[in-house]
């Protein structure tokens, strides 16, 4: 069940990326800030990468597939905020929409989240023995809906009064 989780989180991502608008707009802007060549077309590799995790994800066959690229992604995803903290890249992270929060620790706690259920979901699909009964899908569907939506407005839930944890928007903790 915690394959559907993955494939939810990066199928929100790769949607707002998708659409035309300001989220695509400020990663294409992130990409280039970060300093990659050609950003218009890594922001487009990078949404066609979260557009086949979510899929094998959700595929049974190739769920392990998906599970493995939704870790290689979100490796690579934190590697680029731990280098955009470490070189004082300030940019936004639009990867679930537009947000004025810029990339710091919150993103790698999100990050570690996200790869240890998948991690979780890996280990757990190869020692699975045939299918879960209906009701825990359903209660398995319920809670990842919830889950995928606090992880896709996890900017914005940290962006509320008293929401940030400790840390301001600068990921910088608070100091009293």
């Amino acid at each position: 069940m915690l394959q559907f989780i993955v494939a939810g989180v990066f199928t929100v991502s790769a949607a707002s990326k998708l659409r035309a608008g300001e989220a695509r707009t400020q990663f294409v802007y992130a990409v280039d800030a970060l300093g990659f060549g050609k950003p218009s077309l890594v922001a487009r590799g990078v949404t066609l990468f979260e557009v086949l995790v979510a899929a094998a994800c959700l595929v049974p066959g190739a769920a392990n597939v998906g599970l493995s690229g939704a870790l290689l992604a979100t490796s690579g995803f934190t590697a680029v905020i731990v280098y955009a903290m470490r070189h004082g890249v300030r940019v936004q992270c639009p990867c679930f929409g537009p947000s004025g929060m810029p990339l710091g620790p919150v993103h790698v706690i999100r990050n570690l989240v996200i790869a240890g259920i998948a991690s979780a979901a890996l280990v757990l699909n190869t020692q699975a023995h045939g299918s879960p009964p209906i009701g825990d899908r359903i209660a398995g569907l319920a809670v990842g809906v919830v889950f995928v939506f606090i992880i896709a407005t996890f900017d914005t839930l940290l962006a509320l009064p008293g929401g940030t944890g400790g840390v301001n928007a600068q990921g910088k903790a608070k100091v009293n």
